[in-house]
């Protein structure tokens, strides 16, 4: 039974996620410009990759406190 706390929980890491993305889209429309320097394309896609290894964290964590919850209504 999922409980009040779990889903302010869920809320808060979905909003997490939400914010990632966006920050992740924004550096990649950035990197579209053109005459960016190699080293700035290089960063601005570090940056995405480490965001998007975040997002993966924060997703994970959404899917084990999901199995968790579908665990105990057994």
């Amino acid at each position: 039974m999922e409980t009040e706390d779990d889903s302010e929980l869920l809320r808060r890491l979905f909003a997490l996620m939400t914010m990632k993305l966006e920050d992740a889209a924004t550096e990649a429309v950035d990197g579209q410009g053109a005459q960016r320097p190699p080293s700035a394309q290089i960063a601005r896609a570090t940056r995405v990759a480490v965001l998007s290894s975040e997002i993966h964290i924060l997703a994970e964590a959404v899917m084990a406190i999901g199995k968790l919850e579908d665990e105990g209504q057994d």
